[in-house]
């Protein structure tokens, strides 16, 4: 192996050859250097040599030798890559060698033919030269040539993946080798036959063969033997993952490469540490030398294109192509796999051809352009099964799978990776095997399988632990870990991608360290633990960039902005997303640009901004398309479904999700079919159509638990708890809420369990257990708090504010509102900002404070606008509509309510149709017309029955009650009361049911039976005292202080209406504390103590005026003018009448002002002035009939009767 040592000995050989004149031994000499620069890997320099002892053969007429000259020429161009060439040359050495009947020398050539056909991988003929070559050492008794031609044989049958049958020939080599004392054959036989267990996966056995091959080098003292001993036992432990190991051996093949001048071995070595450090992770290192300035890929090229080896300047392009690739800078690498297949093509050498087609297709997946994938290892498969490599076929297969599974076609790609499967079990392939099982697991993994993923999994597990390949074990561990993820199972998951990241550290696997901290902050994430979850996609990061993987830096930020957005911190997703989508434009990853358009869309839609979210779905939408991606198309219709939803257009929504629901369909996607159904549920429960949102959230159930989904599983029991809320079957929404809870904490998912949490709450909420309600939502702030969620802590703020509503306290609710608006603030959350000024707006309606309220709508109302949200720029009219009715200005609490009805009519929102219809009810009531204010309700509760809205259906009933009582039909009020009543406790809805209870006392109390009232009322303060119902309370107090008013205890009266004002002052309700005051004032005034009354009517209408309330303000000055009246001031008396009637007419209240001039004419009566009674009393007589009061008209009748 001493090159440079046998160089100068021949050159001292040819000097005197040529001063004795002996050109015989001159030509000898020549081809002995010739064969001396081969061996060093200098191809040129030998090929001039053997050109000179070619032409001296044939000056001295030495056939023999210009045969041998012809061989060697063949060899050293066959080292060049010119195949062509080389059997041009070994055809005439065995020409000659036939014509001169030296039949070792037509065997050395038929072997030398035989090599040179298998550089073009036409395995075929190589071995049928090959076993041409056998038959005639056999037949000259040629031990050795016999040795070297099974050995070729081998050599040949090993690239036809016939592992088995190559092994058994290389054995018959061996022990010839040992026969015949070969101990260089001797030698060469364990190196193939290392190289042939590599190839079985068996890397164990493989390294024995290596070792025992460097041995007999080291015994021998064949330099350039050992560095290709030390160089296989390299790539014998990068095969079984451990690097480090690898890179020792590759180091001791390129120093004894470099000491023999081998240049050749020198571009090898250089190839293969690069390779090593590859995988490693270390990407930086795999494109340079220790010395970190030239690339060993780089070295290995220009080592190459110096010695003129261009199977070794190919291969050199193929390794830096990978290296780049792996680097994200998918467009180098494509540029470098082109050269490699340029000169595969201009050498002849089809197998290299066809992975030079498969690099290329693995390099445009990695870009996103899977169509452009399938059509070159489609070119890749079609030029395996030309030369019959088996195992080549079997990796085209396993390429079209990954490309196919990639497009969404997932039934395509397990049907390339079964035939995958079979290829590798068929040669014997261990390790190949095991690929195609996690590949197979992979695929139905996408096809929400995951159990029989699972099972792939594990069997590829069992495989990687066989054959020792600690990379492939770590592989299968996060694959694992991805299918317990998907199942829901995130503590399992957890374990695997622990295993994983341990292995990879053994090993030294960076790339996989780093894919191991990003698939455990992924665990940590769906577990809700999103700041551990930011620390392992940091560490991510930190790799990434470190090793300079640009597509792993792309995905750490991508899962960043994931996390962030859980958080709450929709700024800083948004940050990190366009980090991720800056990167996948540089790198020119379609996929990943496409997947960060989503992921921005996401962010901007939390944000409320829709329209900006919509704009990135599309895009995403646009990519998915033009680069096949299926599954990618799906999510996007899904998003852009979302989105439509929340600004309201739910018949867009759905047509989204539909297209959504075919393509999962299509590509067989069981748990994007159960997605597509959950949101098609959402969507059709946003336009209150409930029956059909249960029967998408059944199937999206039935799906879910068909494929072992867990917390799709909870997600689905979680919607249909919603829709049975939403139809006011409160008591089946507890049950299913209760088993969101159950998968949630089953599985470990705190998101998942936060939510169950806030539904339970808002469940026990709509029963009226609000102490229940209370201890839910507790534990739905808790965890947001401990998670760091702060969407979700601004969320839990929301639901206190309703819960503090109900309870009436006011002030409280205020509070808590105020936190989930600097939430809403903080996070940039304009959709949640608006929802958070429609509750404060909310609350100081409850407080009486409607202008408060209305200033607090407006801006709900500009938010809603400015993002687009029709949905909720309607509610934001029908609340305006409910504080202007409030503050007594009918009219425009109609035009409000119009507007709102008009866009749920728009959006095919029925629900809130319906509550549109109820609202215009009750302002037409107050305006008087009681006939108008009927065929709304009745609109209402037609709807309510549509949609199976029971709880609706009730305050239909109820308002229907209210309408009729204020035409005086108290029997028929009544039974519309009972109606509501039996529908409340149909449903569990304890407040509805108390709510039935004093509407019941009250129609009671208006037909004179105040004991059945009394009842009635009691029942109403028993339910609001149970459920903690402070405002329900006060106001039962004051419906009992009426009816004992009624009945002449005024003592007991003035009792009730004083605890109806302490507990409105307790709850800062100024408008109850205002009709309160107006209760003491009447009490006081049947009682005769007038100057009491007065004071306390007096304090009403001071709180009617600081509030606003018109239609209070009105009452007040009407019951100073009794009071007055009483008092026998008439004159004072028509004063206050008179301000009464003027309020009754701004707000446009027929029955206040028909009771305004009802008094009027009383007045006019007790000072003489009959003509201006009757008239007063006519035009009461004449409203009572145009508004349908049957009560108020027979009360004319009685007054006008007087003056008959």
């Amino acid at each position: 192996g001493d090159f440079h040592k046998a160089i100068s000995y021949h050159e001292r050989r040819l000097q005197i050859a040529k001063e004795v004149g002996d050109k015989a031994g001159e030509g000898r000499a020549y081809g002995n250097l010739g064969n001396a620069y081969h061996g060093l890997g200098d191809f040129h320099k030998a090929i001039s040599y053997h050109e000179r002892r070619l032409q001296i053969a044939k000056e001295v007429g030495d056939k023999a030798g210009e045969g041998r000259a012809y061989g060697n020429l063949g060899n050293a161009y066959r080292s060049l890559g010119d195949f062509h060439k080389a059997i041009s040359y070994h055809e005439r050495h065995l020409q000659i060698a036939k014509e001169v009947g030296d039949k070792a020398g037509e065997g050395g050539a038929y072997g030398n033919l035989g090599n040179a056909y298998h550089s073009l991988s036409d395995f075929h003929k190589a071995i049928s030269y090959h076993e041409r070559h056998l038959q005639i050492a056999k037949e000259v008794g040629d031990k050795a040539g016999e040795g070297w031609a099974y050995g070729n044989l081998g050599n040949a049958y090993d690239s036809l993946s016939d592992f088995h049958k190559a092994i058994s020939y290389h054995e018959r080599h061996l022990q010839i080798a040992k026969e015949v004392g070969d101990k260089a054959g001797e030698g060469q036989a364990y190196g193939n036959l290392g190289n042939a267990y590599d190839s079985l996966s068996d890397f164990h056995k493989a390294i024995s063969y290596h070792e025992r091959h460097l041995q007999i080098a080291k015994e021998v003292g064949d330099k350039a033997t050992e560095g290709q001993a030390y160089g296989n036992l390299g790539n014998a432990y990068d095969s079984l993952g451990d690097f480090h190991k690898a890179i020792s051996y590759h180091e001791r093949d390129l120093q004894i490469a470099k000491e023999v001048g081998d240049k050749a071995g020198e571009g090898r070595a250089y190839g293969n540490l690069g390779n090593a450090y590859h995988s490693l992770g270390d990407f930086h290192k795999a494109i340079s030398d220790f010395h970190k300035a030239i690339s060993y890929h780089e070295r290995h090229l220009q080592i190459a294109k110096e010695v003129g080896d261009k199977a070794g300047e190919g291969e050199a392009y193929a390794n830096l192509g990978n290296a780049y690739r792996s680097l994200g800078d998918f467009h180098k690498a494509i540029s470098y796999h082109d050269r490699h297949l340029q000169i595969a093509k201009e050498v002849g050498d089809k197998a290299t051809e066809g992975r030079a087609y498969g690099n290329l297709g693995n390099a445009y997946h990695s870009l996103g352009d899977f169509h452009k994938a399938i059509s070159y290892h489609e070119r890749d498969l079609q030029i395996a099964k030309e030369v019959g490599d088996k195992a080549g076929e079997g990796g085209a297969y396993a390429n079209l799978g990954n490309a196919y599974r990639s497009l969404g076609d997932f039934h395509k790609a397990i049907s390339y990776h079964e035939r995958h499967l079979q290829i590798a079990k068929e040669v014997g392939d261990k390790a190949r095997e095991g690929g195609a099982y996690g590949n197979l697991g992979n695929a139905y993994d996408s096809l929400s399988d995951f159990h029989k993923a699972i099972s792939y999994h594990e069997r590829h597990l069992q495989i990687a632990k066989e054959v020792g390949d600690k990379a492939r074990e770590g592989q299968a561990y996060g694959n694992l870990g991805n299918a317990y993820y998907s199942l829901g199972d995130f503590h399992k998951a957890f374990s695997y991608h622990e295993r994983l990241l341990q292995i990879a550290k053994e090993v030294g696997d960076k790339a996989g360290d780093g894919r191991g901290y990003g698939n455990l902050g992924n665990a940590y994430h769906s577990l809700g633990d999103f700041h551990k979850a930011i620390s392992y996609h940091e560490r991510h990061l930190q790799i990434a960039k470190k090793v300079e993987d640009k597509a792993g830096e792309g995905r750490a930020y991508g899962n960043l902005g994931n996390a962030y957005h859980s958080l709450g911190d929709f700024h800083k997703a948004i940050s990190y997303h366009e980090r991720d989508l800056q990167i996948a434009k540089e790198v020119g990853d379609k996929a990943g640009e496409g997947g960060a358009y989503g992921n921005l869309g996401n962010a901007y839609h939390s944000l409320g901004d829709f329209h900006k979210a919509i704009s990135y779905h599309k895009r995403h939408l646009q990519i998915a398309k033009e680069v096949g991606d299926k599954a990618g198309e799906g999510r996007a219709y899904a998003n852009l479904g979302n989105a439509y939803d929340s600004l309201g257009d739910f018949h867009k929504a759905i047509s989204y999700h539909e297209r959504d629901l075919q393509i999962a369909k299509e590509v067989g996607d069981k748990a994007g079919e159960g997605r597509a159904y959950g949101n098609l549920g959402n969507a059709y429960h946003s336009l209150g159509d409930f029956h059909k949102a249960l029967s998408y959230h059944e199937r999206d159930l039935q799906i879910a638990k068909e494929v072992g989904d867990k917390a799709g599983e909870g997600r689905a029991y979680g919607n249909l708890g919603n829709a049975y809320d939403s139809l006011g079957d409160f008591h089946k929404a507890i049950s299913y809420h209760e088993r969101h809870l159950q998968k949630a904490k089953e599985v470990g998912d705190k998101a998942g369990e936060r939510r169950a949490y806030g539904s339970l709450g808002n469940a026990f909420h709509s029963l009226g257990n609000f102490r229940k309600a209370i201890e839910y939502r507790e534990r739905h702030l808790q965890i947001g708090k401990e998670v760091g969620d702060k969407a979700g802590e601004g969320e839990s703020y929301a639901f206190y504010l309703l819960q503090f509503l109900s309870e009436g306290n006011f002030h409280k609710a205020i509070s808590y509102h105020e936190h989930h608006l600097q939430i809403a603030k903080q996070v940039g959350d304009k959709a949640g900002k608006g929802r958070a000024h429609g509750s404060l707006g909310n609350a100081y309606h409850s407080l009486g404070d409607f202008h408060k309220a209305l200033s607090y709508h407006e801006i709900n109302l500009q938010i809603a606008k400015e993002v687009r949200d029709k949905a909720g720029e309607g509610r934001a009219y029908g609340s305006l509509g409910n504080a202007h009715q409030m503050l007594g200005d009918f009219h425009k609490a109609i035009s409000y309510h119009e507007r709102h009805l008009q866009i749920a009519k728009e959006v095919g929102d029925r629900a809130g149709e319906g509550g549109a219809y109820g609202n215009l009810g009750s302002a037409h009531q107050m305006l008087g017309d009681f006939h108008k204010a009927i065929s709304y309700h009745e609109r209402h509760l037609q709807i309510a029955k549509e949609v199976g809205d029971k709880a609706g259906e009730g305050r239909a009933y109820g308002n229907l009650g209210n309408a009729y009582h204020s035409l005086g039909d108290f029997h028929k009020a009544i039974s519309y009361h009972e109606r509501h009543l039996q529908k409340a406790n149909e449903v569990g809805d304890k407040a509805g049911e108390g709510q039935a209870y004093g509407n019941l006392g009250n129609a009671y109390h208006s037909l004179g039976d105040f004991h059945k009232a009394i009842s009635y009322h009691e029942r109403r303060l028993q339910i609001a005292k149970e459920v903690g119902d402070k405002a329900g309370e006060g106001r039962a107090y004051g419906n009992l202080g009426g009816a004992y008013q009624m009945l002449g205890d005024f003592d007991k009266a003035i009792s009730y209406h004083e605890r109806h004002l302490q507990v409105a002052k307790e709850v800062g309700d100024k408008a109850g504390e205002g009709r309160a005051h107006g209760s003491l004032g009447n009490a006081y005034g049947m009682l005769g103590d007038f100057d009491k009354a007065i004071s306390y009517h007096e304090r009403h209408l001071q709180i009617a005026k600081e509030v606003g309330d018109k239609a209070g303000e009105g009452r007040a000055y009407g019951n100073l003018g009794i009071a007055y009246g009483n008092l026998n001031d008439f004159h004072k008396a028509i004063k206050y009448h008179e301000r009464h009637l003027q309020k009754a007419k701004e707000v446009g209240d027929k029955a206040e002002e028909r009771r305004a001039y009802g008094s009027l004419g009383n007045a006019f009566h007790s000072l003489g002035n009959f003509r201006k009674a009757i008239e007063y009393h006519e035009r009461h007589l004449q409203i009572a009939k145009e508004v349908g009061d049957k009560a108020g008209e027979g009360e004319s009748y009685g007054n006008l009767i007087l003056y008959s």
